[in-house]
C-alpha cells in the first residue's frame, strides 16, 4: 500500500490516510507523518482455583459427633489487578518533492 503511494500527489495521501499528525517543509522537500499508537494492558491477579485437605470439627448439640477428613476446593479471587501497559508507535513518513511522493519510511516498534 505504501509503495502505491510513490508517485501520487499530496492530496492523494490525504485522500488515503487523512490529515497527516505533523508536516514539515525544506525548500521544495515536504514531510508528511502520520503517528498512530496502541496500548496494550496485562493484568496481573484475578481468579484461581485453590483446595486442600481438612478435617470437620465436633458436632454439637442432638445426634453431634465427629466429622472425618475430607477434600475441600473452590474458586476465589485472587487479589487486585496490578496490571501494566506497553504503549506501541509507529510513525509514518512520506516525503514530497514538489508536491509528488518520492520516498516513504516507517519508524517505532508499532509498525
Amino acid at each position: 500500500m505504501l509503495d502505491s503511494m510513490i508517485g501520487k500527489q499530496a492530496v492523494d495521501v490525504v485522500r488515503t490516510y487523512g490529515v497527516p499528525t505533523r508536516e514539515f517543509t525544506s525548500g521544495t522537500h515536504t514531510f508528511l507523518s502520520y503517528i498512530n499508537q496502541q496500548t496494550d494492558y496485562t493484568s496481573m491477579g484475578g481468579w484461581g482455583y485453590g483446595g486442600g485437605w481438612g478435617y470437620g470439627g465436633w458436632g454439637g448439640g442432638w445426634g453431634g459427633g465427629w466429622g472425618g477428613p475430607g477434600w475441600g476446593g473452590g474458586w476465589g479471587y485472587g487479589g487486585p489487578s496490578t496490571g501494566t501497559a506497553y504503549t506501541y508507535t509507529c510513525q509514518t513518513n512520506f516525503e514530497l518533492v514538489n508536491g509528488i511522493v518520492t520516498a516513504w519510511t516507517l519508524r517505532g516498534d508499532g509498525c
